[in-house]
């Protein structure tokens, strides 16, 4: 069983800390129900900052994964890139209700790397599927 990786949003930016790695598709059971494989890896990069007097975790994320197209019902393989900029708060709900274009991370949580990089995956996948050159 692997350990998991977490960090606290706060102390993680303050010392301007920064994490990367790789996940196999095949561990982000969520991710998985979406796509026609459990091949395929997720690759990322985080890095707490200090701007100004905001704290902001960033997030990069990359991979490949395999997807079945909406229009021809063959699979294909879609390169997923996402990033993200979130600022560190005290209240994310607080925050969340009084500002709808920015993502938060609550200051003091400790955020699960794996199932962070789960969601956003998930939220980068395209509503519908299909590949570029599809015929149908």
């Amino acid at each position: 069983m692997q350990q998991k990786m977490t960090f606290q949003p706060k102390a993680f930016a303050l010392a301007e800390q920064g994490m990367q790695g790789v996940i196999p598709v095949a561990r982000l059971s969520r991710l998985k129900t979406a796509l026609t494989g459990d091949d395929g890896e997720i690759r990322f990069t985080i890095a707490g900052r200090k701007n100004g007097d905001r704290l902001v975790i960033e997030l990069l994320i990359g991979g490949e994964v395999t997807l079945r197209c909406d229009r021809c019902l063959d699979t294909f393989t879609l390169l997923l890139r996402h990033s993200g900029c979130f600022w560190v708060v005290d209240d994310a709900v607080k925050a969340d209700e009084e500002d709808l274009e920015h993502d938060y991370l609550a200051a003091e949580d400790v955020i699960d790397v794996c199932d962070w990089l789960e969601d956003e995956s998930i939220l980068s996948l395209p509503f519908a599927a299909f590949h570029p050159e599809c015929a149908a």
